[in-house]
């Protein structure tokens, strides 16, 4: 892919600023193709704290550059200069004009158009039912196709010892501008770990990985109890979050796009860690210690234990039958009754069960859910 020429002299267009980072669009016009637009993400490295790390988010990049993939955001250049917090890195990359979380926003729709023009008094207001916003997304042309791509993407990543730590909507770039084809591309490696990279074990340990990572009701549950030596399968449960709100029927507040679980986040109140455990152990039932050795283990044991006990609920998902399985799955994601094709639902829902072990060992790897996947063609 061609560079802009003297891109770092082109004028930047500030778009938006992170805690850490800097978001800036330069164009490449040109009278004999359209315009290019690009992206640069310029991170101060004395503001970052852990685990941001720009110089460990570049070394990522470069590495998966070396055999570029479709569903993985492509490194185009890179410079670093002192600036006003001190040295900074910038790193260049192709602009796209939308990510995955907007675009499902777009396709959830008002059940019932609210009249502008009634005028109601406080008993109306206060007794008003809630909008409900119906979710349009279609899964029966979509979500195969989005589900593979971001597994082919992911499984590139995994396989060259990089754990992502941030799986959310907001991180996939949708690149439209191919005709009716819809690219998924995994971006925003400033959290990523790097498994092989000597500089990153010295400050952050294979074994002593830190644990504040990945947003919100994207967290694995290893996580939450406090598990350091986590692996790579804290980026499939977080896919397995992402993936399930394209099942959901409907939302009722857009800022918050619903999925197979939620931490209480909502307009008035941030999320917890507390109410996401809550609402895991709900949803999936609790284990007992022996089905989650890493967290008797490797994390807080004595607070798991303290708060649910050992001996589990007696409602722990892989403890069901294969019926009360598939209920659970289809409970937790109703729009999977959606899909006309019923095999591919019922792959959907056997490659969700083997994602949804709280015991991160013996959930399934991005490679094991392609080969079922593959078992479609």
């Amino acid at each position: 892919m061609s560079l802009p020429p003297n891109w770092k002299a082109l004028p930047r267009k500030i778009i938006y600023h992170t805690k850490f980072s800097t978001l800036s669009e330069i164009s490449e016009e040109s009278n004999a193709y359209p315009t290019n637009f690009y992206m640069i993400k310029s991170t101060p490295k004395d503001l970052a704290l852990p685990p941001h790390n720009p110089d460990f988010e570049l070394n990522a990049l470069k590495k998966l550059n070396k055999e570029p993939r479709l569903n993985v955001l492509q490194l185009l250049d890179y410079d670093s200069e002192q600036g006003e917090d001190g040295e900074e890195i910038h790193i260049l990359f192709l602009r796209y004009d939308i990510n995955l979380a907007e675009y499902l926003k777009k396709h959830f729709k008002n059940k019932k158009a609210f009249n502008a023009y009634y005028q109601l008094d406080k008993d109306r207001i206060n007794s008003f039912p809630i909008t409900r916003m119906k979710n349009i997304f279609d899964i029966n042309h979509h979500a195969l196709d989005f589900f593979r791509q971001l597994l082919d993407g992911l499984e590139y990543i995994h396989k060259q010892g990089i754990i992502h730590r941030d799986i959310k909507p907001q991180n996939i770039l949708i690149n439209s501008s191919m005709g009716n084809s819809i690219t998924l591309v995994i971006c925003d490696f400033g959290i990523s770990y790097d498994t092989q990279c000597d500089a990153q074990i010295k400050q952050e340990p294979l074994d002593k990985k830190i644990t504040d990572v990945s947003t919100g009701i994207f967290k694995a549950p290893e996580l939450l109890f406090g598990v350091r030596n986590y692996t790579e399968k804290i980026d499939i449960w977080s896919l397995l979050i992402l993936v399930s709100q394209w099942f959901q029927k409907e939302a009722t507040n857009l800022n918050y796009l619903p999925a197979m679980i939620e931490d209480g986040t909502n307009s008035e109140s941030n999320g917890s860690d507390i109410k996401l455990v809550l609402s895991i152990f709900t949803k999936v039932g609790i284990p007992s210690g022996k089905e989650w050795p890493e967290v008797m283990k490797h994390g807080s044991a004595d607070a798991f234990v303290g708060m649910f006990g050992e001996n589990g609920d007696d409602s722990y998902i892989l403890n069901e039958s294969k019926e009360q399985i598939e209920n659970t799955i289809i409970g937790m994601m109703p729009r999977l009754l959606d899909l006309n094709d019923e095999l591919l639902r019922k792959t959907f829902i056997k490659c969700f069960v083997g994602m949804i072990s709280l015991e991160s060992s013996i959930r399934w790897s991005c490679t094991r859910i392609l080969q079922e996947l593959d078992k479609l063609l």
